[in-house]
Order: C-alpha cells, then structure tokens, then sequence
C-alpha cells in the first residue's frame, strides 16, 4: 500500500523529477537519466578499457577483469563512488556542449608518515 500512496504522491509532485533522477531513471520515458555518462573509457596507460553501464538501476563500472561495480549517487562534488569502497570514485568532466569527454578515476591513498 505504501508503494502505490508514494506513486500516486510523485505523480501529482513537482519532486517526481527529483526523485526518479536519484533513482538513476528520467521521468520521460523512464530512460536512464544518467545517459550521458554510459559509454567505454581507455585508461592511456596500458591501452586498458573501462565501461560504464547500467545495472540494477545504478550507474555501474565494468572493469577489465570483467568485474562489474556499482557506484553510489554523485556527491555535491560530481564524484561517484564505489558502492564497495569510499575511497575511490569516478567523476566526468564535459565539454562547452555538456558532452562528457572523459572519466577521472579517484582513489585515495593513505602514506603514513616515515620515522
């Protein structure tokens, strides 16, 4: 009961467009909303390709070994992060059009402190 009160609420809400963009859905059509962002990407070194899909609703990241994984929502900074790992994220930079042209891959790295 509660499903169909909240779908029945976001149909007649100007938040619906809010909410399926944050289910990773637009609300024309129920297409991906996030789109612009699918799509393989070369990592120069090595020649290695990455792919960013589509799965169970979220943005995801194929890696070479053919290991898929999910990203969370972007945060305030345009970073996806791994659902896996909240060190390391990909974000998109685009172009004057709004096309995305790359992906920067994230990771931090913690060097402690020599004695």
């Amino acid at each position: 009961m509660k499903i169909v009160i909240a779908q029945v609420l976001l149909d007649n809400s100007i938040f619906k467009d809010l909410h399926v963009a944050r289910q990773g859905v637009s609300a024309t059509g129920w297409r991906p909303a996030f789109r612009h962002a699918l799509g393989k990407y070369v990592l120069p070194v090595g020649n290695v390709e990455m792919t960013v899909l589509m799965q169970n609703g979220h943005l995801a990241l194929e890696m070479p070994n053919k290991i898929i994984i999910e990203l969370s929502l972007p945060d305030n900074k345009g970073k996806w992060y791994f659902t896996i790992d909240d060190k390391t994220s990909v974000s998109f930079e685009k172009d004057d059009t709004g096309k995305v042209k790359a992906m920067k891959l994230h990771q931090v790295f913690e060097l402690p402190k020599n004695k």
